[in-house]
């Protein structure tokens, strides 16, 4: 297992032709991941998230900062030595390779190719899923689902310290996702090792993860476990990001000491801000009540989407140019143009400081 530290690290991409403005990918990052941690990277499209992961698998270099893997400089351990193994969003299997040979590259060349049979009947026994009859087949003749097994086994037949994923279902259905998702646990747990993942999907995320870095333009936005990160957010865009359906958010005005959302209503505040200062309150859905009178607050139900599994209707509704989502009892008989009252349940409100989107607590 390794122990993963970054310190200070910043990467900045040129256009070689000088064309086009230098992105900066990541900027003064700081994480240490610990023996045997399951890490997820959770953060949009263009965040830096890939970007980290290839610095960590020193495939990029950084431009200032260090990373160490058990408290030893990366660049300064052979590559042979680094013990990762990495599976890619789009495989990366040779063409022209059977997949028993694709899986034994490592241990080919250390001249131990005998031993990728009992590799590939663990990694079988462990995901309960019946890979040795792909060994024989080439990567034209396997589906999307069947590659992603072959590139996961390749990962784990070699001397592994350190797994590196990077987006490794996103070109899966969902059902098939559910279940690598489950695989990948097993093989994780029962291999012992360091692992760090790269996704933009939460339920992903809440799968793997012993802890979640949510990641933005670069930075660490929040830390920790899913559950925290949902239920007591430290601003805007995570609360925002995190939590199906998404949260919902109310611009208003401080007041007498009082958020005042105009026809939402007021709400008294965490701590003393300015009156005038601009302030969002964040509502999810499920702390939206609806009433069986009119005295609450009337909107007009615009769509109504179906949650089977969840066992819920989300209502979005229209009430002076502000649309908010609702759930309502599965069995509701709501359709679009009618007229319902909510109550906003205040107690479960998060407030946000409209200009920088920090949480005020």
């Amino acid at each position: 297992m390794r122990t993963i530290t970054l310190k200070d690290v910043s990467k900045t991409f040129y256009d070689k032709s000088r064309k086009l403005t230098p992105v900066l990918a990541i900027k003064d990052f700081n994480l240490r991941i610990e023996n045997g941690e399951a890490v997820v990277l959770l953060g949009p499209s263009g965040c830096g998230k890939t970007t980290l992961l290839r610095l960590i698998a020193g495939l990029e270099q950084p431009d200032s900062g260090l990373i160490l893997y058990n408290d030893i400089p990366l660049d300064e351990i052979r590559v042979e030595d680094r013990g990762i193994g990495m599976v890619f969003q789009n495989y990366v299997l040779i063409p022209h390779w059977e997949s028993r040979k694709t899986v034994g590259f490592f241990l080919r060349l250390r001249d131990r190719e005998d031993e990728v049979p009992a590799h590939v009947q663990t990694v079988a026994k462990i995901t309960g899923v019946d890979i040795e009859s792909l060994m024989g087949r080439f990567p034209r003749h396997l589906s999307g689902g069947e590659k992603q097994r072959v590139s996961i086994a390749r990962a784990f037949a070699r001397d592994l310290e350190l797994l590196l994923f990077d987006e490794p279902f996103a070109n899966l259905d969902a059902k098939f996702r559910a279940k690598a998702r489950v695989e990948l646990k097993r093989l994780i747990q029962e291999f012992n090792v360091t692992l760090i993942y790269v996704t933009h999907d939460q339920v992903e995320a809440m799968s793997v993860a012993d802890r979640i870095v949510v990641i933005n333009a670069g930075r660490i936005i929040q830390a920790g476990a899913y559950a925290a990160l949902h239920d007591d957010p430290d601003s805007l865009f995570v609360a925002e990001f995190l939590g199906t359906p998404t949260i919902n958010s109310f611009w208003g005005r401080v007041s007498n000491g009082e958020w005042d959302g105009s026809y939402m209503g007021r709400a008294p505040l965490p701590r003393y801000r300015p009156d005038g200062a601009e302030v969002i309150v964040g509502l999810r859905p499920e702390h939206i009540r609806l009433c069986d009178d009119d005295s609450g607050i009337p909107a007009a139900v615009e769509r109504v989407t179906p949650y089977y599994a969840e066992k819920f209707l989300l209502l979005e509704v229209w009430l002076r140019k502000r649309r908010w989502r609702i759930q309502a009892p599965l069995d509701a008989p709501f359709e679009p143009g009618y007229t319902v009252y909510c109550k906003l349940d205040w107690s479960r409100a998060f407030f946000f400081d409209a200009s920088t989107g920090e949480r005020i607590r």
